[in-house]
């Protein structure tokens, strides 16, 4: 067995030992039958514990996906630099993509709206370009084959 697995175990039963024991005493001293309190303390602290535990497991569960929402949302925010259409202010202007970007000129206080136009380009291979260091006369009769 692991021995950190042990640790927690033996720490486990303590925690639920202990507090039996004392509400058991207590309860014994005052109504008689030791043995029934300890059973009956120890099965409701177990419960507790395991009902606790659920609820913390399901609130980390939720922080962490409401911390990895938060982080595609920062990660979807970027900036743009703008010129203010009115007084041609330059400023960075934070940008969503998902969402009608418009920001206020801290200059002349004026409404700007961020308009993005999206095109298409075409993909060219490199040029074959010859290797540092290779002669002239290489190149020349690479390039004109008829001797031209």
């Amino acid at each position: 067995m692991n021995k950190n697995l042990l640790i927690v175990t033996l720490i486990s039963l303590l925690i639920i030992l202990i507090p039996s024991l004392l509400i058991s005493l207590g309860l014994y001293f005052l109504l008689g039958h030791f043995l029934q309190y300890l059973l009956i303390s120890m099965g409701t602290i177990f419960i507790i514990g395991q009902l606790s535990n659920q609820y913390f497991q399901r609130r980390i569960e939720l922080d962490i996906q409401n911390f990895q929402a938060r982080i595609e949302e920062l990660k979807s925010e970027q900036s743009v630099e703008a010129t203010c259409a009115y007084c041609k202010t330059r400023m960075m202007v934070p940008i969503k993509l998902s969402q009608r970007i418009t920001h206020a000129c801290p200059d002349c206080k004026q409404v700007n709206l961020i308009v993005f136009q999206f095109t298409t380009a075409q993909i060219s291979t490199p040029l074959d370009l010859p290797q540092l260091g290779t002669p002239i006369t290489a190149i020349l009769n690479d390039s004109n084959p008829q001797g031209m």
